[in-house]
């Protein structure tokens, strides 16, 4: 595999968190504002923050607007989600690890934050991811690597199916493709349905990737709103 997988990565992370996460509480009183801190070092694709429902992105640049009082996972428990994710990806033998772990050293899980945005079956979800992309990818737009990743290997639990090719769109005045998926998996001993909206775009010699997930079309339309939150402070370097 030339790729890490990571919109099959991002959903089956989101499901993992979906099943542990508690029914939704009455909103809690104000407190004062704080800033969490997903990784320090400004070299890291995964170095950013979120503070006061924005979230950072210092390598790339960027912020994306986080609906109000949304848990978001701590570091520790971002890579854990990417490296057993990926081993489901890969197998088991000794080929496959090695494969696997090439793939964990270019995936990156930025920002995963859950919460819900209406009435929402399940949690919805809000991540970014990022993906080292291999010198001879032949990689130059976010629609060369959707259309690479776009041979997803089936999975035990979890049944994925892109809605329509992708489209160019422009976040924050820069490009990206977007992709809209709809799946099927199973939560809490209950079969569930899942809308996907998936937005790429080639950024210093990665694939950016910003995922929405949620369990119907019409809450996905009011996620999705917070993507038009992005923005850049300066134009991205183009990929190497």
């Amino acid at each position: 595999m030339k790729f890490s997988f990571l919109p099959v990565v991002l959903l089956l992370a989101a499901g993992v968190w979906a099943q542990e996460a508690k029914p939704a509480a009455a909103p809690a009183a104000p407190a004062q504002a704080q800033t969490q801190v997903i990784a320090q070092a400004s070299d890291r694709p995964d170095s950013g923050r979120v503070a006061q429902d924005v979230y950072t992105s210092d390598f790339f640049g960027f912020t994306l607007s986080l609906p109000k009082g949304w848990e978001v996972e701590d570091s520790a428990a971002l890579r854990k989600s990417v490296d057993e994710n990926l081993q489901k990806l890969y197998g088991s033998d000794p080929q496959s690890q090695a494969a696997g772990q090439e793939a964990a050293a270019r995936a990156f899980l930025l920002l995963s934050a859950a919460g819900r945005v209406e009435m929402e079956a399940v949690p919805s979800q809000v991540q970014v991811a990022a993906e080292r992309l291999p010198e001879d990818a032949g990689v130059e737009s976010g629609k060369d690597y959707l259309e690479a990743v776009g041979s997803v290997p089936p999975l035990a639990g979890l049944d994925l199916k892109p809605l329509h090719p992708p489209a160019e769109v422009r976040l924050g005045g820069q490009p990206f493709w977007r992709q809209d998926y709809s799946a099927a998996t199973i939560i809490n001993g209950k079969s569930v349905s899942i809308s996907y909206a998936e937005y790429v775009s080639i950024q210093k010699g990665y694939a950016l990737i910003l995922s929405f997930w949620t369990d119907t079309p019409e809450h996905l339309a009011a996620l999705e709103k917070y993507a038009d939150s992005v923005k850049f402070a300066a134009p991205a370097e183009p990929p190497k």
